[in-house]
């Protein structure tokens, strides 16, 4: 949550960078957003610290994932992961019968898309750079 107190600064994140009031429904990344590769990588790093995750399987397969309830924004990621040249798929999560949205993953699964990931991409949340560096020893011992 952002909270900001400023009309100016509110108003330029709102006109010029796109930035949603209100509800959130069918969220986006701003077009300003993905004209630049650093500026996607960026946002999907900002997105992942907030709303992904990376998981080892009982088998010890890594994975990484970022849920969304908006298909843009799971499409565009999806997009933008695999300009990068991630092997990424998206899925429709309907395990949750009360959920009021469905719930999008975007996955990617295996020792190369998560090696690839920590040194294109990256983490800037404490939680995830420590689950990142042991997914990525787990799999190279």
């Amino acid at each position: 949550r952002l909270n900001i107190y400023s009309k100016v600064i509110f108003n330029t994140l709102n006109k010029k960078f796109g930035f949603p009031i209100g509800k959130k429904n069918n969220l986006q990344i701003p077009q300003v957003f993905i004209k630049n590769k650093g500026c996607k990588i960026a946002v999907v790093r900002g997105i992942f610290d907030t709303d992904g995750g990376i998981h080892i399987s009982k088998r010890d397969y890594p994975m990484i994932v970022i849920s969304t309830t908006s298909n843009i924004l799971a499409y565009q990621i999806e997009g933008i992961l695999k300009e990068l040249n991630f092997e990424v798929n998206t899925y429709i999560n309907k395990k949750n019968p009360t959920a009021k949205k469905p719930c999008y993953r975007i996955t990617m699964y295996g020792k190369d898309n998560i090696l690839k990931w920590k040194t294109l991409i990256g983490a800037s949340n404490p939680f995830h750079i420590k689950k990142l560096n042991n997914a990525t020893i787990a799999q190279i011992i």
